[in-house]
């Protein structure tokens, strides 16, 4: 083999090996571009999902809060309503005449009171209006030793007294409707509902 020979055959083999270290160069470039694209891709993704759970949580924020001051909102209309009716039920309570209703009404209150109390040493404390029908419901309660004290202060009805002032039963409708408003708040709340839902 001539010198010229050998010379190409070096030159030829280096000129190879360049090429193949070149070729494993850019095949180690190329994945270390796409290992960077994967990576950044990941990253945006989980920016992305991350950015979308945070609006998530705000929006359900929102709807909850948005929830929470409607329902407050209705609460405090119904209870707002709920005491108008009653504050008109005590007025119209208050200004009640001896109907036979009344008369009726007051007899159970009355009983209900004196079950409670001593009736030979009770006293009843009720309005001048309302003394015509305490007197006339006592008989039918066989209760006819009680002392009957005129107080203007005593809303329709009457409060009976015991043992030295001890015991104190109210027994008007005033006080009916504070110890029912519970049940009549419900009674009166499931009404206007039923009335808004046939609209």
């Amino acid at each position: 083999m001539t010198g010229t020979a050998l010379l190409d055959r070096v030159a030829q083999q280096a000129d190879d090996e360049a090429a193949r270290r070149l070729a494993t160069a850019e095949a180690a470039a190329a994945r270390i571009r796409d290992a960077g694209e994967r990576e950044r891709a990941s990253r945006r993704q989980q920016a992305l999902d991350a950015r979308r759970a945070d609006l998530s949580r705000a929006r359900d924020d929102a709807s909850a809060g948005a929830t929470a001051r409607t329902a407050r909102a209705v609460l405090e209309a119904r209870a707002r309503w709920i005491e108008r009716v009653f504050s008109a039920a005590e007025a119209a309570a208050a200004r009640l005449d001896a109907s036979s209703e009344v008369s009726t009404c007051i007899v159970r209150l009355l009983r209900d009171a004196l079950a409670y109390a001593d009736a030979a040493q009770c006293t009843i404390r009720c309005g001048r209006g309302t003394r015509p029908l305490v007197e006339g419901a006592l008989p039918s309660l066989s209760a006819l030793q009680v002392a009957i004290v005129a107080d203007d202060s005593v809303p329709t009805g009457a409060i009976v007294e015991s043992d030295g002032g001890r015991l104190v039963v109210d027994a008007t409708l005033a006080g009916q409707l504070r110890r029912r408003r519970e049940a009549l708040s419900i009674v009166a709340l499931q009404s206007v509902t039923a009335r808004s839902d046939a609209r």
